[in-house]
């Protein structure tokens, strides 16, 4: 009986110690987000067959980025104002190093009105989005 009551606490400490490690590896996938609008420099694209790469160079802060558009999407031309999302990302396991990666967002749909408050509101806008900088 000692040695079932033994296996059972050394399982439930085992169960313990592997729900801290889960929760350490969760806190360090932590990251931020903002969105900028920024112009393009230049262009860079390539197709291979079907396959189609789409990238653009922007100013960010000061510094020359490359911003991917990872469905290649977009059709943005130099001199064109683009969204961009700027992820801000740290590595697991403690590791002092973090991320920066841009990515092209793709335009908002513009927000239809709804009948209703059309007809009872004959100068009402569409909505726009709302981004957050």
């Amino acid at each position: 009986m000692k040695i079932l009551g033994s296996i059972c606490l050394l399982m439930i400490c085992a169960a313990a110690v592997a729900d801290d490690k889960g929760a350490e590896k969760a806190s360090d996938a932590r990251g931020t987000h903002e969105t900028a609008d920024a112009q393009v420099l230049k262009v860079f694209n390539c197709k291979d067959g079907d396959y189609k790469f789409v990238a653009y160079e922007v100013k960010w802060k000061d510094h020359d980025v490359i911003v991917s558009d990872p469905l290649a999407k977009s059709d943005y031309h130099v001199g064109d104002t683009i969204r961009v999302l700027v992820l801000k990302s740290h590595l697991p396991n403690g590791n002092p190093e973090y991320l920066l990666s841009f990515h092209v967002m793709p335009p908002m749909p513009q927000l239809p009105l709804m009948p209703q408050i059309s007809q009872r509101m004959p100068n009402a806008q569409p909505a726009q989005p709302v981004f957050a900088t």
